[in-house]
């Protein structure tokens, strides 16, 4: 219970909370070696993984309520990969009319399966979080901010989990090293 209220005061405060060591080296390197095997498909093992088990019960537990799956994303940065995700706002991607029940909270779940740092394209988080949206453009088949964005780096283990509110201001640079 502590947990949970713990999790919700930063998502409310700073946008974001991080759950160190949330998955087990064993869990991490298979779901990992099934992605690579994929091609960086979203294959029935990693869709049970975010769909049953400790994810969703972690979200029960903070939310008391039925709650739904938006997407599943995986992003495989291969070596030199210019794959940039701009800085946006999740809440972008959201129908205006979502915010009209009281109460409304979206979270991203980013889950690296590597040890992630700057020189990988490790996700960004803007230093100042404010719960609302801002201006976004849509370019490059992206919804994205057009203006420069102070942000942290996440460096970060394998197997760690990152919670996001939707206004949280995130992105990626692209991977500058030689490995995924």
């Amino acid at each position: 219970n502590n947990m949970k209220i713990s999790i919700l005061e930063e998502l409310n405060q700073k946008g974001y909370s991080i759950i160190q060591n949330w998955e087990s080296p064993d869990i991490v390197e298979s779901l990992l070696n099934n992605i690579i095997k994929s091609d960086g498909q979203l294959t029935a093992e990693v869709f049970d993984y975010w769909t049953s088990g400790r994810l969703s019960s972690l979200m029960l537990e903070m939310f008391s309520r039925k709650f739904y799956a938006h997407t599943c994303n995986i992003r495989k940065k291969c070596k030199l990969n210019l794959n940039i995700i701009p800085f946006h706002q999740d809440s972008a991607y959201i129908l205006p009319s979502s915010f009209e029940n009281d109460g409304f909270l979206q979270i991203t779940c980013w889950f690296p399966l590597v040890d992630v740092f700057v020189e990988n394209g490790t996700i960004e988080i803007a230093t100042n979080f404010e719960n609302k949206p801002v201006t976004h453009i849509f370019k490059n088949g992206y919804m994205q901010i057009d203006e420069t964005i102070k942000s942290t780096p996440m460096i970060l283990k394998a197997g760690t989990l990152v919670l996001m509110h939707h206004n949280c201001i995130h992105g990626s640079n692209e991977n500058k090293t030689s490995a995924i």
